[in-house]
């Protein structure tokens, strides 16, 4: 009776894994995986802490706890058709922006083939899995390692589980940045501030130019470095526009970091409340908001998805 309870029970898993699949979108940390599903109408969140030193810099170290985690993850949630659809972290990938290229167009794959190969990359294509994603008049690539990519297709088939796609926090974030501040005319800075240190993607005409990192998050040190960075940049543009910041802090209740933005030079602090909003799960030890990086990268996921009709 037993042993055809499990085949029951495996062939009922397979069958609605076929006819209901569900995504499970999944944001990954060295410190935690951050998820998102549908239940029924409702978009949910759920946070869950990784042990410690099963992930380091967006690879995973020990694969049989990450799959144990993910598994763990898909059978509380009691989602026997999720299909996983991962973002590795900002550090697991390097980019660059590759303009004049439409990425829609029938020879897209083609030509960024051409330019990557001639192009000075701060990548190795033959080692990379590249991922694109357009931009206004250009695509921006980015170069996932073989050996990570090939690490997280190892955890996931270990957890049993269908793997959607994977790609990378970064784009995913960046994606809704651009798409939230369409309508500002201005050029744009944006600012990450995480626990691996300080981030700033300077960006004109909705195309990205500048992405400098500081290890350090001294407030007051990477400030006199970012008004540096700002100052030698804008000085290499045609023509004056005012500036727009969007504030990506993981610790939202601090307010240092908004002395960066100078009302005096006509610069604006562009956050609003992002538009998605799911709900925390059911769950007394979840955090009630999400990290906002993540958030944007989760916003991003849940719209290139097609969900079922509930």
């Amino acid at each position: 009776m037993l042993s055809q309870s499990l085949q029951w029970q495996a062939f009922r898993t397979a069958w609605l894994r076929l006819i209901c699949p569900c995504p499970v979108l999944v944001v990954i940390s060295d410190q935690s995986l951050l998820c998102s599903w549908r239940n029924g109408r409702q978009a949910c969140f759920r946070a869950v802490a990784l042990p410690e030193g099963v992930c380091r810099d967006g690879l995973p170290q020990q694969s049989d706890a990450l799959a144990e985690c993910l598994a763990d993850l898909v059978f509380d949630l009691e989602l026997p058709g999720a299909e996983l659809v991962l973002s590795l972290p900002p550090v697991a990938a390097a980019w660059s922006v590759v303009d004049g290229l439409n990425a829609d167009s029938s020879d897209a794959i083609r030509r960024i083939r051409e330019r990557v190969c001639n192009s000075d990359l701060p990548f190795h294509p033959d080692q990379s899995y590249l991922a694109a994603s357009p931009l206004s008049n250009g695509v921006a690539l980015a170069a996932l390692p073989r050996a990570s990519l090939c690490a997280w297709v190892d955890v996931v088939e270990r957890a049993d589980l269908p793997l959607r796609r994977i790609g990378w926090t970064l784009f995913e974030a960046l994606r809704v940045v651009l798409q939230l501040n369409k309508e500002w005319h201005g050029d744009l800075a944006w600012l990450l501030v995480q626990q691996e240190g300080v981030r700033l993607i300077l960006i004109r005409d909705q195309i990205p130019e500048v992405d400098h990192q500081w290890s350090s998050r001294e407030v007051d040190g990477c400030c006199v470095e970012i008004r540096a960075l700002l100052r030698s940049w804008q000085s290499s543009l045609a023509g004056f526009r005012p500036l727009g910041w969007w504030l990506t802090l993981d610790d939202t209740s601090t307010s240092d970091w908004l002395g960066l933005v100078d009302a005096d030079l006509d610069e604006h602090c562009l956050n609003r409340p992002i538009p998605w909003l799911p709900e925390p799960w059911n769950d007394l030890s979840a955090p009630e908001m999400l990290p906002p990086l993540a958030h944007l990268a989760l916003m991003s996921l849940h719209e290139q998805e097609s969900w079922p009709h509930q």
